[in-house]
Order: C-alpha cells, then structure tokens, then sequence
C-alpha cells in the first residue's frame, strides 16, 4: 500500500503533508536525474537517497503489545508490501500483516481490529517523545507516527479477517525482486519519477513492468541503470517536453519466439565462426522485429495514413492481426517511443529487414537452398543478429536429410548429386536501401547415396 505522507505535528494531531512536487522543481529533478545517469555507480548513489527510514523499533514494539494484548501473546507483525521487496521509496507506507504461528488462529475480527486501535490512541505518551495516531479503514488499520525526526505511517492488516470485501486479497510479498538488487533500484527511481511528475500510476503497476522489463532483457547491468531507462520508455507520452537526452535512448524488447515464420523444419542455422563475442538485446529482438514482416509493416502505414497523428502505442498495434504481431508491435513501440517508431515505419518501403535494422535490431541475412533430386523446394533464410565480424568467416546450416510424407507436400530424398548455394547480404538480399550490400555466393554439392547416406 502506497501513500504520499510526512508527518508534521499541529494542534496535537497528526498531518498528512504529502510528497507533493512543488517541494523539487522540476528543473532541479532533472539536474539530480542527469547526475543519476552518468554510470552506474551515480545510478546506485542516486538510489540509496531514495531509501526512507524503517519503523522505530520502539514504535513497532508498542504496536505488536497492543495486537498481542487483544490477539493473545502469540500474536506479531510481519513486514509485506513494497519495504519488504525493498522497492518503497519516502512517503511510502510500511505494510505489516498481523500472523499466529497456528493458522486456524489468523482469524481477526473488526471489533478487534478496533480494540487495538483504542489501546493505541489512548497511551501513545507512554512511548516518549513520540507521537501517533490510529484510525481503522475498510481493510486496514493506518497507524501514523512522529519520532524525533522519523515520521511515517504503517498499514497494519489481519492476514485472515470476517470484515474484508470480497475484493480484497492479502497476500505475502512476491519473490520478484527477492535479493535482485538491479529491479530494486529500477523499481524505486521509476516510482520517484512517476510521484514527482504526478503520473497517477500504481506503485504495483510500476513494480509489475519493471519485472516485466527484466523478463523480456537478459540484463547485465548489476545496479538497474538499463533496466530503469527501458521502462521508462513505457512512459514517454508522460515525460515532460524538456526531459533529460539521456533517457531517449532506444530500448527494444527481447521476445522469446520463433525464428522466421513459416522457416523449413530441415534447415536450422550453424552459428558464425569465429562466434560472435555474446547476444545483446538487439541481436535476441532482431527475428521477432522481422516477424512482423512486410504485410504487417503494411498494415501499420495504412492506420497511419487515415488516422494522422497518432498517440498511442497500444493504439496503433491493435490493428495487427494477432496477438503475437501485437504483442512485438507494441512492447517495441512503448520501449521505443511512438514518434521514433512511427518515424521508422514511414521510411521502411515495407522492407521487414530494413525496418528491423533502422532500429539496430537485425543487420543482416544468408539464404541457402539445396537443388538436386528431391520433391520439394528446399530453401530458407536466416539472420545475422550480430553482425559479421573481420577476417575469414565460416556460415552454414544443418540439413535434416530425411523423407517426410505427413505433409500436402512430401519430401522425398532421391540418392543423386545435389548442390547448394549460401548467398551473404548485409540488410535484406536485393535490397535498395542505405547500408545494404550483397556479398554474394558461394557453393558447394553433396552426393546422397542410398539409405540417405550423405557423402
């Protein structure tokens, strides 16, 4: 549960004074941010600003007497919510759920949930020079406190009660960010990003793309400097029109699909040799970019062409066929940002491969078929993620020599003499556009002798 409180004493009362944005202009937001993103160390400095004070010790202590003097001495408070998963950021509430070591006895009724309130509000100077106070919502008890310097507030919920809507579920923490420091950090400068520039987005809705994000980019970077800038991009309808350069850096996603639509079960694709030095993100969205191919680019233009200016990721892929194509369409368009993406598209040609290089996500292909004395075409395309490295270069595929009679096309391999041919493109063979090259070919043949011994 998240909340925007400090807590200031007047009157004798507790006041909710918020992290409202006026307190940081936004000029010097975006001077702390640039000093943020300058390494990752800066990121991780930046972050642990971010962290807010736990509870007292002495406050929690005097609050579990008072649960254990209603609930019985067996009764404690366990921390939840977002302090658990280290992803709370100031003005953030501390979540605790009530639990019995017995589960039969977790039970909490309201009546007991407003015991405890009375105890608390009726002997907070028994604690010192503290200050707190306690009021009973629908679900939770929210206890706000004032402690020296330390103010805050705590949401304390039965884990099982008679008194809870139907809706409401109480559940522990996910292990999500369990001993990940790098979604942490992400998740608690996209939450202060999104409070200062009074996004109205849920802190679990935030919390839930960071891991989404993280899913979706094998990532390397320890501290979450990357992480944090990919889900960003998500947002980018919402940044201000003077937001930093540092976070307009394209970001796009790593699909886990196929290789090429409709590819030959037969061939499958030999890694380059010498290999290239590791996948990148680019490298792993390079064949779910193409995927999308020239009859989806196609689509995409013609909703541009009668819609004008559109605004909307979600929007503009919706008009995709199926949910795969939308699916790449719109995660590499809210990483990307629409007015990047749109700006590809409208210089694409309807070139799958192009439109993919245009954003650094495939920069190249080889084609190979086989011709000799076999019933069916055998050809496919493969492609070049990462790039040709300088010197010698070794590519080819693996053939599945083996008759295949399931089909509306059976394949029957015919001892003979056949030939194949590799043909090496930098962007899509035969194309015309800026920075595509043809390499050429090379061949090679094969003799198939009887019982599909290749020699």
């Amino acid at each position: 549960m998240e909340a925007s409180l400090g807590v200031a004493a007047a009157s004798g009362s507790l006041l909710g004074s918020g992290l409202s944005s006026s307190h940081e202009d936004m000029e010097d937001l975006i001077s702390k941010l640039r000093d943020a993103l300058r390494s990752p160390g800066d990121f991780q400095q930046f972050v642990q600003g971010l962290v807010p004070q736990g509870v007292p010790s002495d406050i929690l202590k005097y609050i579990e007497a008072a649960v254990r003097d209603v609930l019985g001495g067996q009764a404690y408070l366990k921390l939840e919510g977002s302090a658990k998963k280290h992803t709370n950021i100031a003005g953030s509430d501390h979540d605790y759920h009530i639990r019995m070591p017995d589960p039969r006895l977790e039970l909490v009724t309201r009546d007991q949930m407003e015991q405890i309130r009375g105890i608390l509000n009726a002997s907070s100077h028994l604690i010192g020079s503290s200050k707190l106070e306690a009021d009973m919502g629908p679900t939770a008890l929210k206890v706000r406190y004032q402690h020296g310097n330390i103010c805050g507030s705590i949401d304390i919920v039965p884990f099982k009660s008679d008194y809870f809507d139907e809706r409401v579920i109480v559940e522990p923490a996910d292990q999500d960010f369990f001993n990940n420091i790098r979604r942490q950090n992400a998740a608690r400068t996209l939450k202060f990003v999104a409070h200062k520039l009074e996004w109205g987005q849920k802190s679990y809705d935030l919390e839930r793309y960071v891991v989404e994000c993280d899913r979706l980019f094998p990532q390397t970077d320890p501290h979450g400097l990357q992480l944090f800038k990919k889900a960003m991009q998500k947002y980018e309808h919402l940044w201000p029109h003077d937001w930093p350069q540092e976070l307009l850096r394209r970001a796009f996603a790593v699909l886990a699909l196929a290789m090429l639509a409709g590819a030959s079960p037969l061939l499958r694709p030999l890694s380059p040799t010498p290999a290239p030095i590791s996948p990148t993100e680019h490298s792993a969205a390079c064949s779910p970019c193409v995927q999308l191919g020239s009859q989806g680019i196609n689509l995409l233009l013609n909703y541009l062409l009668n819609a004008g200016v559109v605004t909307s990721c979600s929007k503009l892929c919706s008009h995709l066929p199926t949910k795969a194509e939308q699916t790449i369409c719109s995660i590499g368009c809210d990483l990307a940002g629409i007015k990047e993406f749109v700006n590809i598209l409208n210089h694409t040609d309807l070139d799958p491969i192009y439109f993919c290089e245009a954003q650094t996500l495939g920069v190249g292909e080889f084609r190979l078929a086989v011709h000799g004395p076999v019933t069916s075409h055998i050809s496919d395309g493969f492609l070049l993620p990462e790039g040709l490295t300088e010197g010698a270069i070794q590519l080819g595929a693996e053939l599945k020599v083996m008759d295949d009679t399931s089909g509306d096309e059976p394949v029957i391999w015919r001892p003979g003499t056949y030939t194949f041919d590799i043909h090496l493109c930098q962007g899509e063979c035969g194309s015309k556009h800026p920075h595509s090259k043809d390499f050429g070919m090379a061949t090679g043949n094969f003799t198939l002798k009887d019982a599909l011994v290749v020699v």
